[in-house]
This record gives C-alpha cells, sequence and structure tokens, in this order.
C-alpha cells in the first residue's frame, strides 16, 4: 500500500464522516424546530382552555363571582363564545377554543394578569 493511497482513503473517510455528521446536525435542527411549534401550541391550548373554564365557572357561580388569570400569550376574547391565542412575538394564531358563558365585550390582544367577573345581569365582564 503506498502512503498516497492511505492518505487519499484517510481524506475519503473524513468526507463521509463530516457529510454524515451535517445530515445528523440538519435532522437536529429540523426535530428540535419541531418540539418549539409544539411547545408553543401547547401552551397556548392551556390559556386557551383555562380561561374558557374559568369563563364558564363565573358564569355558573352566578353574581359577584370574580376570578384573576395569567397568561402568557395574546389572548382576544370575543362574544361570539370564542377565544383565540396569538404568539405575543409573532401575533401568529396558534389555538382557538370555544366558552359558553355570556360575554358582551369584544377583548382583544390581553396578556399577563386578566380579571373577570360577573355582575348581577350575570354577564361575565372584565374586571
Amino acid at each position: 500500500m503506498k502512503s498516497g493511497q492511505v492518505s487519499t482513503e484517510f481524506i475519503f473517510s473524513l468526507i463521509i464522516l463530516f457529510v454524515a455528521l451535517t445530515m445528523l446536525l440538519a435532522i437536529n435542527f429540523d426535530k428540535r424546530s419541531q418540539l418549539i411549534d409544539l411547545e408553543k401550541f401547547v401552551l397556548a391550548r392551556e390559556d386557551c382552555l383555562k380561561i374558557s373554564n374559568a369563563l364558564n365557572t363565573l358564569y355558573t357561580n352566578g353574581p359577584e363571582s370574580r376570578t384573576t388569570l395569567n397568561v402568557y400569550n395574546l389572548v382576544s376574547i370575543y362574544n361570539n363564545s370564542r377565544i383565540e391565542i396569538n404568539d405575543n412575538k409573532t401575533d401568529e394564531l396558534l389555538t382557538q377554543c370555544p366558552y359558553t358563558a355570556v360575554f358582551t365585550d369584544n377583548l382583544q390582544n390581553l396578556t399577563g394578569q386578566i380579571r373577570f367577573i360577573v355582575d348581577y345581569d350575570g354577564i361575565v365582564r372584565p374586571g
């Protein structure tokens, strides 16, 4: 075996190893991106269901019921029984969920601490 042949085989082996590692890094990056998107969706869905459950519980409990919620994403609550959760950085719609309480206001782009109260007419309002 000649030393030139060994060097060529060694370089060829290094190139194959480099290509394999590059492909593994690309796959890892793609999977990580998918996991980040899934995590954003799960957290947004949790916020959406938390708000929906709170509104429905307040409505069921009746007048003078109160609650305070903390949410991370942008929340929009519409009086057509729909809650939307948007990403607070990109404003991308992440998820939606329904609620059954009577809610007369349209609230958009809420984040952080949100307070709700049921008035004497049985209507849930921000408060």
